[in-house]
């Protein structure tokens, strides 16, 4: 069940993730699983989609059942 602004982050299209964050503000506040947008867009090494998701409000210190998106760093 990954949601459109997971797939993004998963697979470092900034301008989608930038085009999805624009359209619906509140989507990172709707997150409440086992990853997250940030988790997929570090474990895959995209650091500019992280630095966007930081920058458009996401809490660094979200925990999953792995911890934080440092540890999928």
């Amino acid at each position: 069940n990954e949601s459109p602004l997971d797939l993004a982050s998963q697979y470092g299209r900034l301008d989608t993730v930038q085009c999805l964050l624009n359209c619906h503000p509140g989507l990172l506040s709707d997150i409440v699983r086992c990853h997250s947008p940030l988790h997929l867009a570090a474990k895959n090494g995209h650091k500019h989609v992280v630095k966007l998701l930081l920058d458009s409000g996401f809490d660094i210190n979200y925990m999953t059942d792995i911890g934080t998106a440092l540890h999928e760093a």
